[in-house]
């Protein structure tokens, strides 16, 4: 059976392994990831020289590298969804009951910022927008960055969020998974279409994801809903956009590396390990190879200088 991309699903999954997207990687201080990283798990970040990362030879506890040196502990925290603005880290603990924390990139001044479950972690300026879990369906907030000023957005099913202020654009599990945007305030709320989209990704003013009405084969569609386009009938296991190509695990194909341009063309496959859970950050894709093992590598997006990352 297909896996769906739900944050509870995503969460099972995590936690039994234990034992972009805009053109370009994060590269400033107002955004923490990129949504293509966080809509797959968000186990990767970028700053300045140095990646964030669960790393998963450590039961995914949050590590930070940079090339030439050794990897450094940050805290034993299981941390997925990981921000990264200014000199803090936001970020879930999976477990912590997927609670969300803020620290500092030095690993001091832990503090935790909900007392609810939380995913799709959105750090923008100085305010995060996630979806709480507390209840029977995931609703959307925001709150600032200090954990203050907590406000609900809307009361819909919400999941895949996308922050482009003043709106969000989210997946509305009380329309049959339709795609819609609401300003961050609560107001104007709009649907977009009426396809499922999973492991949504954003470039220059294109969605690309996978559509579960399509048997979870790649789409694009412009922000505003318009000209929905099939881009290959392969299904899609996981996805990130990165510069002109799209990178996906292809299910089609026992869930090989594939990379495709934006515009459909030159499919190519670039790597033969199976590949879950795709994240870029710095002109590496990282993702978990195996269905059983999990562990975390890196790739050029050439397909070249594969890297076991510990």
């Amino acid at each position: 059976m297909r896996l769906i991309s739900s944050f509870f699903a995503i969460t099972l999954v995590a936690v039994s392994l234990l034992g972009c997207t805009s053109k370009s990687v994060v590269s400033n201080n107002s955004l923490g990831n990129t949504v293509g990283n966080i809509t797959n798990m968000g186990f990767i970040s970028s700053k300045d020289d140095w990646i964030y990362y669960a790393n998963t030879s450590d039961q995914n506890k949050l590590y930070k590298m940079r090339d030439g040196a050794t990897p450094t502990k940050i805290t034993d925290d299981q941390a997925y969804d990981i921000n990264v603005v200014g000199d803090w880290i936001y970020y879930r603990a999976l477990d912590k009951s997927a609670l969300m924390y803020k620290i500092k990139t030095d690993g001091t001044s832990k503090t935790q910022l909900t007392q609810e479950p939380s995913g799709y972690i959105n750090v923008v300026n100085d305010w995060i927008y996630y979806s709480d879990y507390s209840g029977y369906t995931p609703v959307m907030y925001k709150m600032k960055t200090d954990g203050s000023v907590k406000q609900r957005i809307t009361d819909d099913y919400s999941e895949q969020l996308l922050v482009l202020e003043p709106y969000i654009y989210y997946r509305n599990g009380n329309d049959d998974s339709a795609f819609y945007r609401i300003k961050n305030d609560g107001t104007d709320k709009k649907k977009i279409s009426d396809d499922n989209v999973n492991f949504l990704n954003y470039s220059n003013g294109w969605l690309y994801y996978a559509n579960s009405l399509d048997d979870f084969k790649l789409y694009k569609m412009k922000i505003d809903g318009t000209q929905s386009t099939k881009l290959t009938d392969d299904q899609i296991n996981s996805v990130i956009v990165y510069n002109d190509w799209i990178y996906y695990s292809n299910y089609s194909d026992h869930d090989k590396l594939y990379k495709i341009k934006i515009d459909g063309t030159n499919k190519t496959k670039i790597l033969d390990d199976t590949v879950e859970r795709l994240n870029i950050a710095k002109g590496w894709v990282f993702y978990w190879e195996g269905r059983q093992k999990a562990n975390l590598h890196r790739v050029k997006t050439d397909g070249t200088n594969k890297q076991e990352v510990k």
